[in-house]
């Protein structure tokens, strides 16, 4: 049984990947590996316009267009380490929100 994944990304979140990508935590990974992750999120993904992000309205209001982008592009999952968004309640968002780790025993028991 051959699974895949489409990734689907903005102009605001690829945005936001490479602010991520720089911060403290990642610095102790090659640039050149930090550089080659991101280039290859943009040619493997899925391109979409950034979308409107004022609704729904999160704790944190930085998260808003990942939902969004989310609930636009009819994700079956958004994947994420952010707390804020692992803590909403599964009745709040029609998505599943899943860790990594969580996602990938999800993709292997298919």
């Amino acid at each position: 049984n051959e699974s895949y994944v489409d990734v689907i990304v903005s102009p605001l979140l690829l945005a936001e990947l490479e602010a991520v990508l720089q911060r403290p935590k990642f610095k102790k990974l090659d640039a050149q590996l930090r550089k080659l992750f991101l280039t290859s999120v943009r040619r493997a993904a899925i391109h979409v316009a950034d979308v409107d992000f004022t609704n729904p309205l999160l704790r944190d209001a930085k998260d808003n267009f990942v939902v969004a982008l989310a609930i636009e592009g009819r994700v079956d999952a958004l994947i994420s380490l952010d707390l804020d968004l692992l803590d909403l309640e599964d009745d709040e968002f029609s998505v599943p929100i899943l860790t990594p780790g969580d996602f990938l025993k999800q993709l292997r028991s298919t």
